[in-house]
């Protein structure tokens, strides 16, 4: 640019790590800037701890190689104890070879001006192969019968099963295979088995992770009051089980658009159902194990409605006048109450009635009257405008 700057702009600071030199034209000044930050791992992320399984005599390379080299040292430690160190990449491994039966650990640290990274490396050394299974599969259904297997390639070991650092199965010296039956899977099952082996001085181990996944169950949906008022919000939520997280939805029958929960084993339906009538609104719950259905039926209410809110009625002095209140349509819950107006007056003696009458006179003649009918979902105003002749 104009001003003689350069800007870096990446998500990632690998990018834009790295020397800067500037020369400017026509002369022979020139500036370098290093842009750095604390060091990163190449093939593990930061504070992560590695394990490997190798045998006695064998040779294992431990990789501390950095994205960011600029101005990094490695420092390698044996269990916490200094053994190596030098201030550049050119060598970011170690090499070791593994004597006796054992567990080792070794770590190394990077560090520059920026920061600190370390890693952890659990070495395994063992003399004999040990592998650890499970039948039919890691994954299983609750309910499923499931087999965890430990096989030793040699003869002369003693074996045990272990969970949580409990023992759980236990063969005597000289079998090759121990085998762990659970009859009747269940979620508590669920988790990191461990298989030892063990001669004299040397130990060897190996694991599975057992997974155990629950069909879905709705557990909760569909409010206690399902009588609705159209002018009401409606909320309605829908709570499921099993494992497997769940992808739940609620959707309206006869609908095109639905509410979906990923991953949460909850739906929760908000809106306004003005269509009069009978609703359906259908959770479905599922899973790799299946899916579940449930059903919800709300019936929403209209408030009072009359076919005409104004009447003008045209009577003949003598005559009877019929005054009505009745309401129009199927889904109307019963009538709370009505009150009655001549005017702006309340008349009393008329409360509570549909239809009042008497004998039309010509003091009668255009006077107003109103009803007021009410429910639970609301109330509607219907006006009589009489005419004496």
């Amino acid at each position: 640019g104009d001003d003689g700057a350069i800007y870096l702009n990446s998500k990632l600071v690998v990018d834009v790590v790295g020397t800067y030199t500037c020369l400017l034209k026509l002369s022979s000044d020139q500036e370098t800037f290093i842009v750095n930050a604390a060091p990163m791992f190449e093939t593990m992320r930061n504070e992560s701890a590695l394990t490997i399984s190798a045998s006695v005599g064998s040779r294992v390379q431990l990789d501390c190689k950095l994205l960011n080299s600029l101005e990094s040292r490695i420092e390698w430690f044996d269990d916490h104890r200094e053994v190596f160190r030098w201030r550049d990449q050119s060598q970011p491994y170690l090499s070791i070879r593994l004597g006796d039966c054992g567990e080792m650990t070794f770590s190394c640290r990077a560090k520059n001006p920026y920061g600190i990274a370390r890693r952890t490396f659990i070495i395994n050394v063992r003399d004999v192969n040990i592998t650890a299974i499970t039948v039919p599969a890691s994954t299983v259904a609750a309910g499923a019968k499931i087999s965890l297997r430990c096989i030793v390639e040699r003869n002369g070991y003693s074996m045990r099963w272990e969970r949580n650092q409990s023992v759980i199965g236990q063969s005597t010296t000289g079998n090759r295979n121990l085998t762990l039956i659970i009859s009747n899977v269940t979620p508590s099952n669920e988790g990191k088995y461990e298989c030892i082996a063990w001669r004299n001085d040397c130990t060897v181990k190996s694991s599975v992770f057992l997974n155990v996944e629950v069909p879905p169950r709705i557990e909760e949906y569909c409010p206690s009051r399902t009588v609705h008022c159209s002018k009401d919000s409606l909320e309605l939520t829908c709570k499921a089980s099993g494992y497997p997280l769940l992808q739940v939805t609620i959707k309206r029958k006869g609908f095109l658009s639905s509410v979906t929960g990923i991953h949460t084993g909850l739906a929760v339906y908000r809106g306004n159902v003005t269509q009069i009538g009978n609703n359906v609104f259908v959770c479905n719950a599922k899973n790799r194990q299946g899916e579940a259905t449930k059903a919800c039926h709300i019936t929403t209410f209209s408030a009072p409605r009359f076919v005409n809110n104004f009447l003008a009625m045209l009577v003949r002095q003598g005559r009877q006048v019929h005054l009505r209140c009745h309401l129009f349509g199927k889904w109307l819950l019963p009538i709370t109450n009505v009150i009655w107006y001549e005017g702006s007056i309340e008349k009393k003696e008329w409360n509570n009635k549909q239809t009042v009458s008497w004998i039309a006179t010509l003091a009668d003649h255009l006077k107003e009257y109103r009803c007021k009918v009410t429910n639970l979902c609301g109330s509607s105003i219907r006006q009589f405008s009489l005419y004496v002749t």
